[in-house]
């Protein structure tokens, strides 16, 4: 892990430093990933998910399977693309992040008071401040927006209510929404675009500018501004502990708690 070491702190935050320096694509890579992604996500729905909902119905059980399988099916299909697009520019599964935390030896952050490796305990603390961190802001969000009355940029419901009136749609589902969606998001809107960000800028803008594809991915006005937050404080953690583990842990537990919400608590899920 040499090149995550600096030898000055003051220069950890430069664009290429940090995670930033593991990136070996750029931004034509990111863009070929977005219009590939966009495509294929595209075609699946015209080959897979507009026929079964034109013949059993848009609201039907067969409908919401497909668009389950379908979405998880989507999800690994662009962390391939990115995994394609990384090996083509010469870097691999590390360079995305798939590698252990930093530890004493070479934490960057060493540099600026922190010290000591990520031990499991550590990394299992922070992932629950940010787990906080991460509701708290979604919730705030909502509530300023009920508080101005601007109802338009209230987050819509992500899964129609008719997912959970069968048993055999709400599996595909939790396995898209809880394990799937975590390690594919990771890959892809830490791992690959923010990598291709911090090569290019600072740990802020790159950190904001990932949040914001990654909220403009869950196609909802209003999640843009509370999932691009969310998404920075992800990024931020990648920064911090070097490894997408750590993002994983936390995605992971977001998505898990949303879902088993939605299945135990029926007025959660409108």
């Amino acid at each position: 892990m040499a090149s995550d070491s600096v030898t000055d702190s003051s220069s950890y935050n430069h664009p290429g430093a940090g995670i930033g320096a593991r990136a070996t694509w750029g931004f034509k890579d990111l863009l070929i990933v977005i219009g590939l992604g966009i495509s294929t996500i595209l075609v699946f729905g015209i080959v897979f998910v507009a026929p079964i909902s034109s013949h059993f119905g848009k609201h039907s059980g067969e409908a919401n399977f497909a668009v389950a399988v379908v979405s998880g099916g989507w999800e690994l299909a662009l962390a391939g693309l990115v995994y394609w697009r990384v090996r083509r520019s010469g870097g691999n599964g590390a360079s995305l992040g798939l590698v252990g935390p930093y530890d004493v030896r070479d934490t960057p952050w060493r540099h600026i008071g922190w010290h000591g490796g990520w031990s499991v305990t550590k990394l299992a603390a922070w992932s629950i401040c940010v787990y906080i961190a991460s509701t708290m802001t979604v919730q705030i969000y909502v509530a300023i927006m009920k508080a101005v009355g601007a109802d338009a940029l209230l987050p819509d419901a992500q899964l129609p209510t008719e997912v959970f009136d069968h048993w055999w749609v709400v599996v595909p589902f939790g396995l898209s929404v809880v394990f799937i969606a975590p390690f594919c998001e990771e890959i892809c809107f830490r791992g690959f675009a923010y990598g291709a960000f911090r090569r290019r800028y600072a740990i802020l803008a790159s950190a904001l500018a990932s949040g914001v594809l990654f909220s403009l991915a869950h196609g909802q006005l209003g999640l843009i501004l509370p999932f691009a937050l969310v998404g920075a404080y992800f990024a931020y953690t990648y920064e911090r502990t070097g490894t997408l583990f750590a993002n994983m842990s936390v995605h992971f537990i977001f998505n898990a708690i949303s879902f088993m919400v939605l299945i135990l608590v029926p007025d959660a899920r409108s």
